[in-house]
């Protein structure tokens, strides 16, 4: 999950339960690095330990009690090559804010990380076919996303803290027969001595 990816201004986030993958769609394009940027309706300053942005995302995952699968994204599905669901044109990018404990040497040290903004959320049900990416579309919609890591390169060796990621997403989705309300969140964490672990992945409609 966005672990040591070379550069920190580069992720994707495609979760898949306790398997990690990309196949809903495109990756995160690089980040815009916006000195400027009012994440919090307040300056920076010029803090070197503070980088603000914009950047556009994916993040899909797999109910652990459920075959429901929710995408958000601010994206078309298949790099805009899937018309019966999600967006058909690009969004708005996900505001970002990092904060470098080590402004010198930033992947030797802890990010803390913060995307928020909305997205175009899909729910998908897993065990049936259909024309969203091969399986039935049950609910799409606008809706808010927030994600929170607090250790963006994640945990490297002879780190003994556990480094703890949860991605959000809530909103009013239609379906068919009217509009239900989405909660879904995935919750993870990784440790030297566990490894990536899921602690709990939730896709929930009603």
């Amino acid at each position: 999950m966005m672990r040591r990816l070379g550069t920190f201004l580069i992720a994707t986030a495609c979760v898949a339960g306790l398997v990690m993958a990309c196949t809903d769609g495109p990756t995160e394009t690089p980040t815009v690095q916006s000195p400027a940027f009012d994440f919090t309706n307040n300056p920076d300053n010029g803090n070197p330990r503070i980088i603000r942005g914009e950047t556009h995302w994916m993040s899909c995952w797999t109910g652990d009690k459920s075959e429901l699968r929710a995408c958000h994204s601010t994206r078309p599905h298949a790099g805009g090559n899937e018309p019966d669901c999600g967006l058909q044109e690009e969004g708005d990018p996900l505001s970002f804010q990092d904060l470098i404990f080590d402004p010198d040497d930033p992947f030797s040290d802890w990010i803390h990380r913060i995307r928020t903004g909305e997205v175009f959320i899909t729910v998908r049900d897993m065990n049936q076919p259909g024309d969203c990416l091969g399986r039935a579309l049950v609910a799409e919609g606008w809706g808010k996303f927030h994600y929170v890591d607090n250790d963006e390169n994640g945990v490297g060796e002879g780190e003994k803290h556990a480094n703890a990621y949860v991605l959000r997403g809530h909103g009013v989705l239609a379906t068919p027969d009217g509009n239900v309300m989405y909660n879904g969140h995935y919750k993870g964490v990784m440790s030297n001595t566990q490894g990536n672990r899921d602690v709990s992945v939730k896709v929930d409609i009603h």
